[in-house]
């Protein structure tokens, strides 16, 4: 979140790796939610304490690294042609379910992880959600949010708003279609989620 410079309530953080996790800024008020959502605590600089609402969902990038390991594809981005057949998107899901528990309104949408990298999964997730995203050029958020933590700490950057300046945007993705002819798609893949489900053997 702070790497993606998500400083203000509402700002929200859609990672698409290993798992996919949404995060919402909520301000100085921890939220805990029925369905699924956790609070944590984002960063604290001096008295400045920010609280997150975080929701996650496995195996995001578990299939891809599937596909990798049959030499389907090498990397996410390559994956973009097969997942052209498999419109579904867990970030839709979560924004979902977040809409109807943090009652707080968005102000931005930012991605990241190696999954966003393919900007299929990112178009249809920005159509099904009906929200633009923002990739960024950087899309190994971790690793820049505690260095410009680290930075601030010892004055190399005096503000946060120095560290807005610093982020750059790849590409932002802005609705195209609208969520209704994705429905056919959404309703196949639960068809087949639902057959899946006896494949396996607990014993």
């Amino acid at each position: 979140m702070f790497g993606e410079c998500c400083f203000q309530t509402g700002d929200v953080k859609l990672t698409m790796g290993t798992g996919t996790f949404l995060d919402i800024n909520t301000g100085n008020s921890p939220q805990q939610t029925i369905g699924g959502f956790y609070p944590l605590t984002g960063w604290k600089i001096g008295q400045e304490v920010v609280c997150l609402a975080e929701r996650n969902a496995g195996d995001t990038g578990t299939a891809i690294k599937w596909a990798q390991q049959l030499d389907l594809s090498t990397d996410a981005a390559e994956t973009e042609k097969m997942a052209k057949s498999l419109e579904d998107s867990a970030g839709k899901q979560l924004y979902e379910m977040m809409q109807k528990e943090i009652h707080i309104p968005i102000t931005k949408i930012q991605a990241d992880g190696g999954v966003c990298k393919n900007s299929f999964i990112m178009q249809m997730t920005s159509d099904l959600i009906n929200e633009n995203i923002d990739r960024p050029a950087d899309i190994d958020m971790s690793c820049l949010g505690a260095a410009s933590l680290a930075g601030l700490a010892v004055g190399f950057w005096t503000d946060k708003e120095e560290l807005k300046k610093l982020r750059q945007s790849e590409v932002v993705f802005k609705p195209q279609k609208k969520c209704q002819e994705y429905e056919t798609s959404l309703e196949n893949w639960a068809k087949a989620v639902k057959r899946s489900m006896n494949w396996y053997n607990k014993t």
